[in-house]
């Protein structure tokens, strides 16, 4: 899992992600001033681990508001997930756990 911390996180993202069976890659963050609020995952990644990685940060306070697959591929992504923030998105509102529960997949639509 890549994360991109952020004071505006408080810390939240970073914690929850810990608790996860993954390794965590810190990477320097490109939107400062914005909560995390997005997913992103690679053509490898089961929907069950997005669906782990989504439903523990909503249980940890997280206002997660897009889940999707990566707009294109780019080096070692077949097997990421990344977390970070997507001012496209800011305005949406938050998804439900019920909402992450009911998906069989995720689109760059979603």
């Amino acid at each position: 899992v890549e994360y991109f911390p952020k004071d505006v996180d408080n810390g939240v993202v970073e914690k929850a992600l810990r608790t996860l069976d993954y390794q965590l890659i810190l990477r320097p963050t490109v939107v400062a001033d914005m909560p995390s609020n997005s997913i992103w995952f690679g053509s490898e990644v089961s929907i069950k681990e997005v669906k782990l990685v989504a439903e523990k940060l909503i249980s940890s306070g997280v206002n997660i508001k897009a889940i999707r697959p990566f707009n294109k591929k780019v080096e070692f992504s077949d097997l990421l997930i990344q977390v970070g923030a997507d001012p496209e998105v800011k305005n949406r509102p938050s998804l439900t756990l019920e909402e992450i529960r009911g998906k069989s997949s995720f689109t760059r639509n979603d």
